[in-house]
């Protein structure tokens, strides 16, 4: 779960992650959001300029200073595994689709190759 805007705020003043205060922490905060959410440095820099004069070494600067607070969600990792099966002289493939964390099945795929008989 992402923290609000104002968990954040609170968060840069208790630990105080900007230890300088000329510009104010809001503003910090919303450029080290835009470039989080996939906005280049020199667009975001560009777009805030219009606010209050900035550069984009403030931003990369201001987005490394609360990366540890902001986690990027976590993608779905999978492990694919296979399995083959003789039942009644055919040849069967099943494909299993596993979540390596947490060890869940997502997917079950079949197929039978009955060009492979067995003697």
């Amino acid at each position: 779960m992402q923290p609000t805007l104002c968990q954040l705020v609170d968060y840069a003043k208790a630990t105080k992650v900007f230890w300088r205060n000329k510009k104010d922490i809001e503003l910090k905060i919303l450029e080290a959001l835009l470039y989080f959410f996939g906005l280049s440095l020199r667009k975001t820099s560009d777009f805030l300029s219009f606010f209050e004069e900035i550069s984009y070494e403030s931003v990369r600067i201001y987005y490394h200073r609360l990366k540890k607070v902001l986690k990027k969600p976590r993608k779905m990792s999978s492990c694919n595994r296979e399995t083959k099966l003789k039942l009644e002289k055919r040849l069967i493939f099943v494909w299993t689709a596993v979540d390596v964390d947490t060890n869940e099945c997502l997917a079950i795929w079949t197929s039978e190759f009955s060009c492979l008989r067995f003697p």
